[in-house]
């Protein structure tokens, strides 16, 4: 994080249909340890932190525009996939074909 982006502390996030889960949430603390055994999905909650970023600064720099998804209009921000710093070579899921939804929830209540 540069020096002039604002510092927010996130206290949950919630996936849904981002890669290997269909639903998943987490509360966080001001620490908070990933641990497990491999192929749980520690990593793919670093990879939504890593896109989640990645869509924060296009929300800074752009407005939001109107998008056209299966379950109906949104405002949002396009990214290009090439953009997202993630790898998804190893993540293997049987999840129908849907739109995927990271969330973010900061105190002040803003999602």
């Amino acid at each position: 994080m540069s020096a002039n982006e604002d510092k927010i502390r996130i206290t949950r996030v919630q996936l849904r249909n981002f890669e290997g889960f269909s639903t998943f949430s987490l509360k966080l603390e001001p620490v908070t340890i990933l641990v497990g055994p491999n192929n749980v999905g520690q990593s793919t909650v670093v990879g939504a932190f890593r896109a989640l970023r990645v869509a924060l600064r296009t929300a800074r720099t752009r407005k939001p525009e109107i998008l056209h998804l299966e379950d109906g209009n949104h405002k949002g921000y396009r990214i290009a996939t090439d953009a997202i710093p993630i790898s998804l070579e190893n993540a293997q899921h049987n999840i129908p074909t849907r739109v995927p939804w990271p969330r973010l929830r900061c105190p002040t209540g803003t999602s």
